[in-house]
């Protein structure tokens, strides 16, 4: 058989089987895959913590949109302001960049790696994949603000915005990069 490395250290079957992760992630890949990894083996309380930071992400954006305390007045303050959320910031970036694709690819694996298995005939195993929801996000903010570390500084994509995205993981987790 006909084997070559991958680029991991393990062989393939063929020499056109190498696994490019840049492909998948973009050139901060090496980031993001630790980032992953460090999702996948998320403690117990490691998860509480993301969730209480994902409730409070969700209460900021709730009083933005008017569902909180003085939210209307928020929200119309902010109508006009250049710009949007971080969030739609950073997937513009991505978009302007060539890197939506690589959002997209590593969103598909968080999903993955942070949801509980679901066995779709437990119902309750089926609600605690709905309680994931929040951690989900928690974790591909980071994950998006990790591909697009390098695009700091580039237009709107500045360091606060990235800080911003990142914030929620780091508060729960630290810094991974």
């Amino acid at each position: 058989m006909n084997s070559s490395s991958n680029g991991f250290g393990a062989a393939s079957e063929s020499p056109h089987a190498d696994f490019h992760v840049e492909y998948l992630y973009g050139p901060q890949w090496p980031a993001v895959v630790v980032l992953i990894e460090r999702a996948a083996q998320l403690m117990a309380e490691e998860r509480d913590r993301i969730d209480a930071a994902a409730r409070e992400m969700n209460a900021e954006i709730a009083a933005l949109t008017g569902f909180g305390s003085g939210g209307l007045t928020r929200l119309l303050s902010n109508a006009g302001r250049q710009g949007g959320t971080a969030l739609e910031i950073a997937v513009q970036t991505a978009k302007d960049y060539g890197r939506l694709r690589n959002v997209q690819t590593a969103g598909l694996v968080v999903g993955q790696v942070v949801s509980p298995e679901t066995d779709t005939t437990d119902l309750t195993t089926l609600l605690q994949s709905f309680g994931s929801v929040g951690r989900l996000a928690v974790v591909r903010q980071a994950a998006t603000a990790t591909i697009l570390q390098d695009l700091v500084g580039r237009g709107r994509f500045v360091r606060a915005v990235h800080d911003e995205l990142m914030a929620p993981w780091r508060a729960a987790i630290g810094g991974v990069n």
